[in-house]
């Protein structure tokens, strides 16, 4: 089962799934960053979870019948929260005194930071027994905002709440918030598509065309995974070719979709339910959408493409000598090639 409503988990499929089952494994963190561009999705997962969380329904024994699931429209539509339950009707409007709690800065000061003053009045309220869990958002994550010294007096309740507690941080990238911030959460990058819209969930590259589709496929499957300087030049070469394809209508972004969700397929539930695997999904979300927010600061399309597969074959290798089974993944690869073949659909 999912915890979040279906179209929410269509469009993030890699965190909806990781964070059900941290949720009904007992595995929570205490703190998340989420990262990305897709700041209406971090909200509303933000939401999901506090609902669940502290659902009458849920408490009642029936997590299939969550506020929540009933959910059919999309993020940007008006949810009618009439029929939840009234945990769930006020933390969905932002009006829970206990389970939903934000921090942001003052509107109106001259700094437009996160006051000191803030922080430990949180940390203070945290500190309190509720019969609720708390979830506390803080939108603005990043350190321009989120400042060393409002930090340091949340850092020990992030680390170590003495309550139920999940802290929900968002930001653009893990490079925005402080180190001594990012440490204490688990790193969730939220996916963005860009024009042609391929899913992670499907295994559609009907949008795409079928030699884009073949040679991606084949840098993947014979080269990223290898841990050898012959494989390096190949990957090298494969940009070469891979940037000629580049158009108005077929962009670098799309194009770094397209190798995404070659690998996020190919990975299926194995990325959420193995550690490593996890890890690894999870990093090379973030530099898959690192790479496209740098395309939308100008930067050559075929110099961000090569920083962007070198990158990624190194957290390849790096993950195969931490432990990844990497005879497991060309299993996997090998499946998909047999199921849907070398070329697009």
């Amino acid at each position: 089962m999912s915890i979040f409503p279906s179209k929410l988990a269509t469009r993030q499929p890699f965190v909806t799934k990781l964070l059900t089952n941290a949720v009904t494994r007992g595995r929570l963190c205490h703190a998340y960053l989420l990262s990305g561009r897709a700041r209406s999705d971090k909200l509303e997962i933000a939401r999901n979870i506090a609902c669940f969380l502290n659902c009458a329904n849920v408490a009642a024994g029936n997590p299939d019948d969550a506020c929540t699931l009933r959910i059919n429209a999309d993020s940007a539509q008006k949810v009618e929260t009439g029929i939840f339950c009234q945990n769930c009707r006020w933390i969905w409007d932002g009006k829970h005194p206990q389970a939903w709690l934000t921090l942001a800065a003052n509107e109106g000061t001259k700094s437009g930071k996160i006051s000191v003053e803030k922080a430990r009045k949180l940390s203070e309220e945290l500190a309190k027994e509720s019969q609720y869990v708390r979830v506390v958002v803080i939108e603005e994550a990043s350190q321009e905002i989120f400042h060393r010294p409002a930090a340091n007096a949340l850092l020990k309740t992030i680390e170590d709440p003495r309550v139920r507690c999940v802290f929900m941080l968002f930001a653009t990238s893990a490079e925005e918030v402080l180190p001594t911030v990012v440490s204490r959460c688990q790193l969730l990058p939220l996916y963005t598509t860009d024009s042609l819209g391929l899913s992670l969930n499907h295994a559609d590259f009907s949008n795409y065309d079928p030699n884009s589709v073949k040679l991606a496929k084949e840098l993947i499957e014979k080269y990223i995974h290898r841990n050898d300087s012959q494989s390096l030049s190949r990957i090298i070469e494969s940009n070469k070719v891979l940037s000629e394809l580049v158009t108005d209508q077929f962009t670098t972004c799309d194009l770094v979709d397209l190798l995404i969700g070659i690998e996020m397929q190919r990975l299926s539930d194995r990325a959420v339910l193995n550690p490593a695997l996890s890890g690894y999904s999870t990093r090379l979300i973030g530099l898959a959408e690192s790479t496209k927010e740098q395309l939308e600061h100008y930067v050559s399309f075929k110099a961000a493409l090569e920083t962007f597969t070198i990158a990624w074959w190194r957290l390849a290798c790096d993950t195969v000598s931490t432990g990844l089974n990497q005879g497991a993944m060309r299993v996997t690869a090998q499946r998909d090639v047999n199921m849907h073949g070398s070329g697009g659909r």
